[in-house]
């Protein structure tokens, strides 16, 4: 047991003094998927439900398209789209060519209580 701990010393200083590109690669991913798991294994039920910002543009639908409410419809179906899409197009303010301007504002405008609960 003794000589498993020196080992697994020697080997921390070794990459701690000498780091290797692949062996730090491979952590760094493993890291992330461990990381990753472990936030879906704890993750709350204190988050925005997708459909949420759907309901809250419905008053505001008269102005869009149908093919704009079915993108949005879309868009909606999913936290990880909405939350692509709002980095995309309400930070970075991209264009969309699915959206007219005034309706791109008004979607990031319902958006922008929630990216806290992304």
């Amino acid at each position: 047991m003794k000589k498993l701990l020196i080992l697994i010393a020697f080997i921390a200083v070794f990459l701690h003094f000498y780091p290797q590109p692949k062996v730090d690669q491979w952590f760094a991913t493993q890291k992330a998927m461990l990381l990753q798991k472990f936030s879906a294994a704890t993750d709350t039920s204190v988050r925005l439900k997708s459909d949420k910002i759907f309901t809250d543009l419905t008053a505001d639908f008269k102005s869009f398209t149908s093919d704009e409410v079915a993108y949005v419809k879309q868009l909606t179906s999913s936290r990880d789209k909405i939350e692509q899409f709002y980095h995309q197009y309400c930070e970075q303010k991209n264009y969309n060519g699915n959206l007219r301007t005034t309706n791109l504002q008004t979607v990031c405008a319902k958006i922008e209580p929630y990216r806290s609960l992304f």
